[in-house]
């Protein structure tokens, strides 16, 4: 999929993308110290050298594939700690448990040390339960090709859901006529996100209808926060393109980093390509009046075929911007709004 992030950037050939290095460098993902888990959560292990004959009770049982272990289990909730090593998945890692209190992570706590690497044939993480946790992992090479929903690297729509100290590479959601949401990740309201890079993912509908949402990731709900998130050379592509590098539905974000994104249709000349940066929207089938709070945020060098290069807010709530760096977005397309374009007030 990189190949077609490269095609989007030399297609508009524009010289605003040799700025992205201007804004320094991308925020180091620092190494954590695992947290305590629920009580109610049954530990599990996954080490390079396990055995998938194995229980996967302890490191001495280990397994060998997170998947499997994951299959293996799926009454109650599963802590999948995962050792140092390239874990080269066939299939998604699928957390059945509905109650929550799920998730996979790292023994050390580095993502650089836990490297999910999905081949380009399969997503990675799915979860269909609440209040799960997800930490210290590197998650590349996925590919979401079933519409609906989306997050290659991580689908977790649910609520409550917790990443942090995570990279996620090249990860791609793929369909024709069909809504695709997150290339990196989705997460569902009351959600937190934190020091977590994001870089080159994308969203890709090939079709001539439905929508494209959240090249980076997708981040759904008035209590979702994301903090120390930064996303990097994302692409969301199809014919209605919103939010290259991230769809945020009323979530509040701080300390974030949201550089060198592109939101656009495969068309040159089309204009439904909105928010190279960040898409804001709120709506709820009422248009309940929300507000969105993006707090010291760097936004820039992100493109735009259509309105809101850097920002665009859709809502009907007062939305606040502070502290926030704007510079160096571009809208192609004769299209309004290059640094912000909002169609409510917005306090900066």
């Amino acid at each position: 999929m990189s190949t077609i992030m490269n095609f989007v950037v030399k297609r508009f050939d524009d010289p605003i993308m040799s700025k992205i290095t201007a804004f320094g460098q991308i925020a180091a993902v620092a190494v954590s110290a695992l947290c305590s888990f629920p009580a109610f959560a049954a530990n599990y292990y996954v080490t390079p050298d396990g055995d998938d004959i194995n229980d996967g009770k302890s490191w001495a049982t280990a397994m060998r594939s997170p998947e499997l272990l994951a299959e293996k289990y799926t009454t109650g909730a599963v802590m999948i700690n995962v050792s140092n090593g390239v874990y080269r998945l066939t299939k998604p890692i699928v957390l059945a448990h509905t109650d929550g209190g799920s998730g996979v992570v790292s023994a050390s706590g580095d993502p650089s040390g836990v490297v999910f690497d999905c081949g380009g044939v399969t997503n990675c993480i799915l979860t269909k339960g609440y209040s799960n946790t997800f930490r210290g992992l590197t998650i590349c090479n996925a590919l979401y090709d079933s519409g609906s929903y989306g997050g290659a690297g991580l689908d977790a729509h649910r609520e409550w859901i917790t990443v942090r100290d995570c990279v996620f590479s090249n990860c791609w959601c793929v369909a024709a006529d069909k809504d695709v949401k997150g290339g990196a990740f989705y997460v569902g309201n009351g959600s937190s996100v934190s020091n977590v890079l994001v870089v080159d993912c994308g969203v890709l509908n090939t079709g001539t209808t439905k929508d494209a949402d959240g090249g980076g990731c997708f981040l759904f709900g008035v209590d979702t926060k994301a903090i120390d998130l930064t996303v990097t050379n994302c692409a969301a592509i199809g014919p209605n393109a919103y939010g290259g590098g991230v769809y945020n539905w009323c979530a509040s974000l701080t300390n974030c980093r949201i550089v060198g994104n592109v939101a656009t249709n495969l068309s040159p000349t089309a204009t439904k390509g909105n928010g190279g940066g960040i898409y804001c929207c709120a709506y709820d089938g009422n248009w309940t009046a929300r507000q969105l709070k993006l707090s010291n945020v760097l936004v820039g060098a992100n493109i735009s075929s259509g309105a809101g290069a850097g920002i665009i807010c859709v809502t009907k709530g007062t939305n606040f911007i502070d502290a926030c760096s704007i510079v160096g977005n571009r809208c192609l397309n004769g299209a309004n709004g290059a640094g912000v374009h909002s169609v409510v007030p917005v306090f900066i």
